[in-house]
Order: C-alpha cells, then structure tokens, then sequence
C-alpha cells in the first residue's frame, strides 16, 4: 500500500534521489561495494523502511532485498548479527555501503535500514532543518507518525499494518511506530529478537533515529528487564545522542574535525568527561566515511579499534 508521505512527496522524489545517491558518493565507502552491486542499487527502490541483507565482502553473496522487517525475519531471522542505518538523507547506496563496512568488520551478514526520504524530510531540509536535525529528529517522527495515523486529514483510512506477523514478535495492536516508517522497521526487528543479534550501528541520521527508536523500546517494556539492555552493542557514528543508559553496551563514535556531527549532537555529551558515556574521537576526522576523500572517519578501523569484537 502507498504511504500517505509516499504521496506527498512523489512530485519531489526523482531529485530527492539524484541528490541522495550524490550525497551517498561523498559520505560513504561506495567502493567497498561491487561493481555489479553499485548498478543493482542504483536502479533499486528505495523505499522507506525497507530492508537489504548485505554480506561480507569476501563471501560474494549479493545483496538480498526485502520489502520490511517481516519478509527479512521470515528469510533471514538468525542469520542477522548486525543492523546498520545510514544517514544524510541516504538512498539504498549509502545504506548498503554503510552495511558492507560494518559486515566487513565483524565477519558476519548485516541488515540495512533504507531511512528513506519522506514528504517531512523534504519540508524540514526546505526550511534549512538539515543542519539542526539533531534538535528535530523527535519533531520529524512525530510530524510522520501524526500524518500517517491522522485519517481525518486524508479520504483514506489509515494505514492497515494487520499483515505484520505476530510469529516474529510484531505485534499488529502496536500503533506507536508505524510499520513502514524506518524507525518503525528497527522497532519491529528488535521487538522479533532474532536469536543473533548483538549489534546496532547508526551513521549520521541514523544515530537520531536510533536513540529514538530505543527510547520507544524502553518506554514499551515499562520498567521489566530485557536481555539487549546488558548484550546489545549500540554504536553511533557522527552524531553523540541520548541513548538510554539501560544499554549498558554503547560506543559513540565522532570525527574530531566533524563541525556538522557536532551540531547534531547533544552539547553535554560532547563535552562529558564521564568514561561511560564519553565519545570516544578520531583523530582528523570529518562527517564523511569516504576514504577517498581527504580527512575521512575510517569506520572499519574505528570499529575495530572501539568495539573489537572478535
């Protein structure tokens, strides 16, 4: 079914999409993927809240695709180690580059997010939202999530998500996030707890919407205990948020030359000298993980260096 934002944003997609595979060639490692993959992708849907399987470099297994997190557990569920989500409005490019670092990393396949771009990214970037994301991401959400369960606005009903498969954990009564929204796919894949998953990493946007994510995950177990509070790795990269101090297991990581990062982070974060909640920085390192730009994040390295888990 077309989303309600599908809609509003249609006229603006086909540039949306230019730009953003644009964007995904300055920040992220594009050459860590194939060339067979780079032409697939480039001519993939890049709908929000869809889901890619991205393997090692090394095993030469393609990209798997999968329209939400249903069709992706169904296939994949114990498979799945890692979840990535990129950021600065990203297309299915950067996503599956993002993916392919963290894969690379750590020997294992990886999930990547499609954070999309809906009609409330275009009018937040349109009044110059893009460089104080940091402070509307949970603005942005809640515009997307008003929208899409507001049937008084629009001659349809609101969406019906009944198709969610309770076998995996997807609960269709939960109407907090709406299935097809990214943030609402990283909350099904941690509500289904695929039996191997251990690690969440989020570059840029991704980050925010982690943390928000998270935050969501924790306000719905209402106080009872939960296994990824003490076993799930959450790393952040280019932006220092707010994760909830239940996930004893987070690593932040940021460019010490990243202006832009910075502006999305949370001040007293930054500065914190507390050795549990710390950023850790990377030496002359901007927002970018393209090593073929001058003063690149390395992520690989860094995710080696922080979270070495093998």
């Amino acid at each position: 079914m077309i989303s309600k934002n599908d809609l509003l944003g249609a006229p603006a997609k086909p540039l949306a999409r230019a730009r953003n595979i644009l964007l995904d060639a300055y920040f992220y490692d594009i050459e860590a993927l194939s060339r067979d993959e780079l032409s697939e992708l480039s001519t993939a849907s890049d709908h929000e809240g869809a889901v890619i399987v991205v393997a090692p470099s090394k095993h030469d297994e393609g990209i798997r695709h999968y329209r939400n997190a249903t069709e992706m557990l169904k296939r994949e569920r114990d498979n799945i180690r890692g979840v990535a989500i990129a950021g600065v409005g990203s297309s299915i490019v950067g996503t599956a580059a993002l993916a392919r670092n963290v894969a690379d990393t750590y020997g294992f396949d990886v999930a990547g997010i499609v954070s999309g771009y809906g009609a409330v990214d275009l009018m937040t970037e349109a009044m110059g939202g893009w460089f104080f994301y940091g402070y509307l991401d949970r603005l942005r959400h809640y515009l997307e999530i008003l929208v899409e369960k507001s049937p008084g606005w629009f001659p349809s009903e609101a969406l019906d998500d009944a198709s969610s498969a309770l076998r995996f954990g997807i609960d269709p009564r939960n109407k907090l996030l709406p299935r097809e929204l990214d943030s609402g796919t990283l909350l099904d894949i941690l509500r289904a707890r695929p039996k191997n998953l251990e690690l969440l990493v989020g570059h840029s946007k991704g980050a925010l919407l982690i943390d928000f994510v998270l935050e969501q995950f924790v306000e719905q177990m209402d106080g009872r205990p939960d296994p990824y509070y003490d076993e799930l790795h959450v790393v952040t990269v280019s932006a220092v948020v707010g994760v909830p101090r239940k996930f004893k297991r987070t690593v932040q990581i940021i460019g010490e030359l990243d202006w832009f990062g910075a502006m999305n982070s949370l001040p007293d974060l930054l500065r914190s000298e507390n050795p549990e909640i710390q950023p850790r920085y990377v030496d002359n390192a901007c927002h970018h993980l393209n090593p073929g730009i001058p003063y690149p994040l390395a992520l690989v390295e860094a995710l080696s260096a922080y979270l070495p888990m093998r």
